[in-house]
């Protein structure tokens, strides 16, 4: 509840119709504006990704610049020290304190991010980079800490579930880095200008931040305690631990790669895990506009254990109810997006990039695409654990993740190279599954799968059959019935336009099976609502 709704005066009884209405749409909002987010954001530097391939730069400018960027994405959760979480969990809870969370968790990411940048540019000098691939890591190294001091202001957005100007600020940025990228590569500059303009666009993500928070919420920040930002780090050192290993984790094949072979397996590589980026991060965007919610649920489900009669009360108000319906829906997302990209890597490979020297990436993305329904799982149970006060479990089970991929990938990367790189990382995605699973039963005593699963699973398999077992003469009939301007545009742009087809089939035979099912179960369309969402809103 934000400040404004707990002081406002009673009103009159809403019905009682209107309040779930009224909860999913603001899940869905929240939801949309993570989401137009990182979509954004991942949308915007893969572009530059494709820019640099056609352009032709060459492949190993495009691994060069694909190896700084993910240094940043390790360097960078140095620098916000773990206070995104911490905050967004603490201003959920008590909005009261947000101007002090603030300005102290301000200080603590300016101190941090210095030192994250000290350590970002000695790495290239340790590792013993080409001279452009270091130029390409200092640069961006100056982009620590805006992304830091921005992270505490949006901790503010997604605490009071107020996530509209997290999309606003990052809406505007990304503009500007698609036309400055598009600009700087048509008039001759590099990949080492490339990575200033990220900087640039880092800074104004912040001050966009910056506008938007003094602007809506007419507080103040205060003067910061040196013992309150001694606090705040040491809380956040668990969630800090998260974020390294996750960090660490997703590096480790790149950073292997690029001392066993060479920077261009680095962009072979990074170039497959880049189209898998989208799946993710509708993931990641669902489940974190409902982690406030989340915290609150678990909070009341604690405090309101003695005076709730009736299990199904109870199980409503749980967490557990609503970790179960996640996972579902989630699956019902993953497992058609899984059986596109399998049967599809190629010509994705070939939309994105139009560069036959892609082509060594699709066993790749054959392999590495099933970690998604790995992510699933992963993703809910992660933030159920972090709701429940239980980040130190979530630690232990990313350093083992971090411990079994280094060991794995070392192995497999030296055998089979960029096969191997993404067998170990699919092998470890299944213990992390696993680990999850064991600490969320440990903790709430309830398993987080349930029936609802079998809904994608069917349906996903419905899929399949349409993609494989279909005649080629039916994809045939379907081409010759569109328009001809539109079977010349189709095959300009793809090499096989029957197999396009046969995706799009595919993906309304999911969709029609899936609701069908979800109708049965539910008693009807009508009752989706209140039937389907009903742990979400409940």
């Amino acid at each position: 509840m934000s400040r404004t709704d707990s002081a406002a005066k009673p009103q009159s009884p809403t019905p009682e119709s209107s309040l779930p209405r009224s909860s999913l749409l603001r899940v869905v909002s929240n939801a949309a504006s993570l989401l137009t987010t990182e979509l954004l954001n991942k949308a915007t530097n893969f572009l530059i990704y494709a820019l640099i391939a056609r352009y032709e730069l060459g492949l190993g400018a495009f691994g060069s610049f694909s190896l700084g960027l993910l240094l940043v994405y390790v360097f960078q959760v140095f620098a916000s020290v773990g206070l995104p979480n911490l905050l967004t969990r603490e201003i959920a809870q008590r909005v009261a304190r947000t101007p002090r969370l603030l300005s102290n968790g301000l200080v603590a990411a300016s101190l941090t991010s210095l030192l994250a940048m000290l350590a970002m540019v000695a790495t290239p000098w340790l590792m013993r980079y080409d001279s452009t691939t270091s130029w390409i890591i200092v640069v961006l190294s100056l982009g620590l800490w805006p992304y830091a001091a921005s992270q505490v202001f949006e901790s503010s957005f997604r605490g009071t579930q107020r996530m509209h100007f997290i999309a606003l600020a990052n809406g505007i940025a990304n503009t500007v880095k698609v036309l400055g990228a598009v600009w700087l590569l048509h008039h001759g500059y590099g990949v080492v200008e490339l990575a200033g303009l990220l900087v640039a666009v880092r800074f104004l993500v912040l001050l966009t931040d910056v506008l938007c928070y003094f602007g809506w919420s007419g507080d103040r920040l205060v003067s910061w305690d040196r013992r309150y930002v001694r606090a705040l780090v040491r809380r956040s050192s668990t969630f800090l631990g998260i974020d390294a290993a996750i960090a660490g984790w997703s590096a480790v094949d790149a950073l292997i790669l690029s001392k066993i072979m060479s920077p261009q397996e680095v962009g072979l590589y990074s170039a497959a895990l880049q189209l898998l980026q989208p799946a993710s991060l509708v993931y990641l965007s669902i489940v974190g506009s409902i982690f406030p919610a989340m915290c609150h649920r678990h909070r009341e489900s604690v405090s309101h254990h003695q005076s709730l009669t009736g299990s199904q009360a109870r199980e409503q108000l749980q967490l557990y109810a609503l970790t179960r319906w996640m996972v579902a829906f989630l699956l019902i997302l993953g497992l058609p997006t899984v059986v596109l990209i399998f049967s599809f890597a190629d010509v994705i490979l070939h939309l994105a990039y139009n560069d036959l020297a892609f082509i060594r990436s699709v066993p790749v993305m054959q392999i590495a695409c099933f970690a998604l329904i790995a992510q699933c799982f992963t993703t809910i149970l992660g933030h159920a654990l972090w709701a429940a006060d239980q980040e130190v479990a979530t630690l232990r089970i990313v350093v083992v993740n971090l411990t079994a991929n280094l060991i794995v990938s070392s192995f497999t990367i030296y055998h089979w190279g960029l096969i191997g790189a993404a067998a170990g990382t699919l092998l470890v995605s299944f213990l992390n599954v696993l680990q999850h699973y064991l600490a969320y039963m440990k903790v709430l005593h309830k398993h987080p799968i349930d029936w609802q699963i079998i809904n994608p699973i069917v349906a996903s398999v419905a899929m399949g059959c349409v993609i494989y077992l279909v005649p080629n003469a039916i994809a045939d009939g379907l081409l010759g019935i569109l328009p001809v301007s539109l079977q010349g545009l189709l095959a300009t742009w793809l090499p096989n336009p029957q197999r396009v087809l046969l995706a799009f089939l595919g993906a309304v035979v999911y969709a029609a099976t899936i609701l069908t099912l979800i109708s049965v179960v539910h008693g009807g369309p009508r009752k989706l609502r209140d039937g389907f969402f009903a742990p979400l809103v409940s």
